[in-house]
């Protein structure tokens, strides 16, 4: 991937997704930090640059919205996102992504109801 072919994006279009999924967004000093609250060693990283992000790491976790990374910066880095798109589809694929972070709903099973007592027929007076 060339990088002057690579697509900037703000980073606070990547905030207000993450801040819409309810993630948890650890600020650092040159990047933040996106953790699935019940799995902190899945995680996304992009930087803060001032003209913007053109690098979202994946670590922890796969997605099929990303690509291989060619040179992960670490072991647990294997996949970031592709900039080599516009940025409407590099939104969508920073959306998909950041969803797989969220933990699954917690659905508590609800008791079935009781069955309706069954009518009293009242006498008939003969």
């Amino acid at each position: 991937m060339a990088k002057h072919n690579l697509t900037y994006v703000a980073p606070s279009k990547f905030l207000k997704v993450c801040q819409s999924l309810g993630l948890k967004v650890i600020e650092q000093p040159s990047q933040y930090r996106i953790e699935n609250p019940e799995n902190s060693k899945q995680r996304m990283y992009f930087g803060k640059g001032k003209r913007g992000v053109c690098l979202v790491d994946i670590s922890g976790f796969t997605s099929e919205f990303a690509i291989a990374h060619p040179k992960p910066p670490t072991s647990k880095v294997t996949q970031m996102l592709d900039f080599a798109q516009p940025e409407k589809l590099i939104l969508r694929a920073f959306f998909k992504t950041a969803k797989l972070l969220v933990p699954a709903p917690v659905v508590a099973e609800t008791p079935a109801p009781a069955p309706s007592p069954a009518p009293v027929e009242e006498p008939v007076a003969s």
